[in-house]
């Protein structure tokens, strides 16, 4: 295994960024990468962008109102399927 991988593996795993050697730190929107500094200046200058804590955090949330949703849901159907057997079970007894 050559050196160059392990430490492009190495800068990888610690979000950094390969091209420029920097902190990845902030989200492109429009590409949906995780990007450095130096690339938001120079490759993606005309994109929107935002800090990754600021997805981070954002994201948490839509995942708590999705998980909210899905109990809302299942609760339903769970009505929903209590109900369709009342005739069925009224017609036969």
């Amino acid at each position: 295994m050559s050196m160059s991988i392990v430490n492009n593996s190495y800068i990888e795993s610690h979000n950094i960024c390969l091209k420029h050697k920097r902190p990845r730190e902030i989200c492109c929107i429009q590409c949906k990468e995780v990007i450095c500094t130096k690339c938001a200046l120079f490759d993606h200058r005309n994109h929107p962008f935002r800090e990754v804590e600021a997805v981070g955090a954002e994201n948490a949330e839509n995942v708590q109102e999705i998980l909210q949703l899905q109990q809302k849901l299942e609760s339903t159907k769970a009505k929903i399927d209590a109900r369709s057997w009342e005739p069925i079970v009224r017609e036969k007894y």
